[in-house]
């Protein structure tokens, strides 16, 4: 092994082992929310745990999510459709914050939304008197608004074997 090699290789372990123990910093639950466009549905809750020695700045951004007939999610802006709260928060060391999200949108929806509910860490200011590296966490919950009186009303369009860029084949279904 080269000395290049070698420093390398221990400067990704440093660096691996630093985002290992920075991404215990936070959890957040649930991951997932269903809701009513109207009545006590409406309005669900989530909590976000802040397990490291530090307190940890958070804001909540929620984006329209919506994917196409390939598989692949476009975010677009939900406007005024949530109300959160708190927006932002700087939740203490070893403590957890609940937040409450209540949907203002159209009450008679034509048919499901899907959104993407960011949890995001805020970057701080680090002192100038210590050098270290800053990772920032973002996690998404998705949420899922359905009409007040919706029925399901998924149907398999077609089947079939699809091969993707590496050659390999797979099943697929469009729904």
């Amino acid at each position: 092994m080269t000395p290049r090699f070698i420093l390398t290789l221990a400067s990704f372990l440093a660096l691996t082992a630093l985002a290992a123990t920075t991404a215990a910093a936070m959890s957040v639950s649930p991951m997932h929310i269903e809701m009513t466009s109207v009545g006590h549905l409406g309005r669900s809750q989530f909590s976000v745990s802040n397990t490291s020695a530090e307190a940890l700045p958070v804001e909540i951004v929620i984006k329209r999510l919506e994917i196409d007939e390939n598989g692949v999610s476009h975010e677009t802006r939900a406007g005024e459709d949530f109300l959160v709260f708190p927006a932002q928060v700087m939740i203490p060391a070893g403590a957890s914050q609940v937040f409450r999200v209540q949907w203002v949108g159209e009450p008679n929806l034509a048919q499901s939304q899907s959104y993407m509910l960011a949890v995001a860490q805020i970057p701080v200011k680090l002192a100038k008197t210590k050098s270290a590296v800053q990772v920032v966490m973002s996690f998404g919950v998705v949420i899922d608004v359905a009409p007040p009186q919706g029925q399901p009303n998924l149907k398999l369009v077609a089947t079939g074997i699809a091969t993707d860029k590496r050659g390999r084949r797979h099943a697929t279904i469009t729904v």
